[in-house]
């Protein structure tokens, strides 16, 4: 159920005419499928340990999915512009609202990482990148992305 509606977090712009956040179909359907899922966890009394392994391996799943995609897709400098990168984010910030609303937030921040981290490079404008000297081999640099995938993303941005 997940899979078709996922890249709608890539895809989709969160951002009315009038600037406002809302909520695309496609994230709305992804929050819903996870809705749906907590309530019948909860409906159903499953034990908490496979609760939370259950969800666990939703936010890896989204993750690597997202990531990947992003990686595969970018390829063709689509994806690498700030504007997409600020798209992308806020569809990212309403799966973590989401998540926090219901008591996930921390399992999905921690699961997201890598797909959080790259979206926040492209979100990032070009002129405070520019002033990063070497981003690849910044020990303080808050990216947790392989030279290889920065090169990847910077180039174009």
């Amino acid at each position: 159920l997940l899979y078709p509606v996922l890249p709608g977090l890539l895809d989709s712009n969160p951002f009315s005419e009038n600037g406002q956040v809302q909520i695309p179909d496609d994230v709305g359907s992804v929050l819903s499928i996870l809705t749906k899922t907590l309530h019948l966890v909860k409906d159903f009394h499953v034990h908490p340990e496979i609760s939370l392994q259950l969800f666990t391996y939703l936010f890896f799943f989204i993750n690597a999915f997202l990531f990947n995609l992003l990686m595969e897709r970018g390829s063709g400098g689509r994806f690498y512009h700030w504007s997409c990168g600020v798209q992308i984010r806020a569809n990212l910030d309403l799966l973590m609202d989401w998540a926090y609303a219901a008591g996930l937030g921390e399992l999905a921040q921690s699961y997201l990482l890598k797909f959080s981290s790259a979206v926040n490079l492209l979100a990032t404008p070009k002129e405070n990148l520019l002033q990063v000297r070497n981003p690849c081999c910044c020990s303080e640099c808050e990216y947790d992305q392989g030279p290889c995938r920065l090169q990847i993303i910077l180039p174009n941005k």
